[in-house]
């Protein structure tokens, strides 16, 4: 888990049972991912990592 992420959900998560290995914020180790969701309505949302040089489009 990143350490940009609040402390007490690592606390919880681990409380859950889940192993947690903290990781420096925007880690290489995770990330370069992207996605595009349509809604309901048929707009197309998208997103990408901001560790990649990426980018999403749709049409």
């Amino acid at each position: 888990m990143e350490t940009r992420f609040s402390h007490w959900v690592a606390k919880e998560l681990h409380a859950m049972g889940h192993e947690i290995e903290m990781l420096d914020a925007f880690d290489e180790t995770v990330g370069h991912t992207g996605c595009i969701i349509r809604d309901p309505s048929g707009i197309l949302r998208g997103g990408w990592d901001p560790r990649s040089d990426g980018a999403v489009s749709a049409f």
